[in-house]
């Protein structure tokens, strides 16, 4: 397994304490779960010619938690298997380098 992708595999599973599904915790990466991140939930819309505006809609299964568990979940409901092998390692270093 890559180094970016296991960091990605243990971040998602440290529990911190309760992590997920609502009930606090989350470790490092703790914060407002949006808890369905699926494509259908992000709006998007060009704001200048270099600039794009996005916004996350249908809030009502948010919760405290892990928040590598939103992007695992919109990761695997919106991309394909084939997609995911080709760019995991692309995908895990830009994420982690932010």
């Amino acid at each position: 397994m890559s180094d970016p992708l296991r960091l990605f595999r243990e971040c998602l599973l440290d529990r911190g304490g309760g992590g997920g599904g609502g009930g606090g915790g989350g470790g490092p990466f703790a914060c407002l779960q949006h808890g369905d991140s699926w494509h259908n939930n992000f709006l998007f819309r060009r704001a200048r010619a270099d600039a794009i505006r996005s916004a996350a809609v249908d809030w009502q299964v948010a919760f405290h938690g892990n928040a590598v568990a939103d992007l695992c979940y919109l990761l695997y409901s919106t991309s394909t298997g084939l997609f995911r092998r080709k760019y995991a390692d692309e995908l895990m270093t830009a994420y982690f380098a932010r």
